[in-house]
């Protein structure tokens, strides 16, 4: 992280970290390089790779600005949203689940992660906004 103090708070508290931690990270270049020698591992171009995500919209904008800064492009053209498609799903069958679970009082963000696989009759993984987590649920 290039300036840890612009951290905000909220974000630090999700992600359970401290701006100390955020110090003992790699420069940018070499995260860069990693994740590409990673995701080119496949032997496929970036037209045949696809991210799939929650509201991967944000990921999608952070990562193509952080490759550019390093003057690489992204190596994955397509994006798949896990959020998106539920949207999608809940208006093909109906939002009574989703009413179902809101008024509940258990979960208040129409399409968080949790509400989408709860609506969808999965039980979501406990311990969102970790790697392992997030990529089980999506």
């Amino acid at each position: 992280v290039k300036n840890p103090n612009r951290a905000s708070e909220q974000a630090l508290e999700i992600q359970n970290i401290t701006k100390a931690d955020l110090r003992k990270g790699i420069p940018i270049e070499q995260a860069v390089n990693e994740c590409t020698a990673f995701l080119e591992e496949d032997g496929l171009n970036p037209e045949s790779r696809c991210v799939i995500g929650h509201n991967v919209a944000f990921d999608r904008r952070f990562t193509h600005a952080e490759w550019l800064s390093c003057n690489k492009r992204f190596p994955c053209d397509l994006w798949l949203c896990t959020k998106k498609y539920y949207k999608s799903y809940v208006n093909r069958i109906g939002d009574a689940k989703i009413i179902e679970l809101q008024d509940s009082g258990v979960d208040k963000v129409k399409y968080g992660q949790d509400l989408c696989l709860k609506g969808a009759g999965l039980k979501p993984k406990i311990g969102a906004h970790s790697a392992t987590v997030d990529s089980q649920n999506c």
